[in-house]
């Protein structure tokens, strides 16, 4: 949507830029004309600083999603490992034990 909307205004800004550019040389002392050749040029570039500057926000957000879904996998993977570990030990003591049961038997 943002695309659609930055390609509008850009189509728009160069309708008026050109339209106003053919008034002034018709009429390149038209004192008026010259004002708004000032105050759409203006606007252009405030517009285009503004875009620069939320393609910068845009950039920041992103690195900082790359990096909180690093630190997700990095905690679901020691989440699973201690899990894992766990299991682990639980069997081991299962074994050792029943093993220690099946000796007490035998002697």
């Amino acid at each position: 949507m943002r695309n659609l909307k930055q390609l509008q205004y850009n189509a728009s800004m160069e309708t008026a830029l050109t339209t106003v550019k053919i008034w002034l040389d018709a009429r390149p002392d038209n004192k008026g004309l010259i004002e708004l050749t000032k105050c759409l040029t203006d606007i252009y570039f405030y517009v285009n600083s503004l875009e620069l500057e939320r393609k910068g926000f845009d950039s920041a957000i992103d690195a900082l999603r790359a990096e909180r879904n690093q630190f997700a996998k990095q905690a679901q993977a020691v989440q699973e490992e201690e899990k894992a570990t766990s299991v682990a030990h639980m069997f081991s003591r299962e074994t050792s034990d029943d093993i220690n049961e099946r000796l007490n038997n035998l002697l």
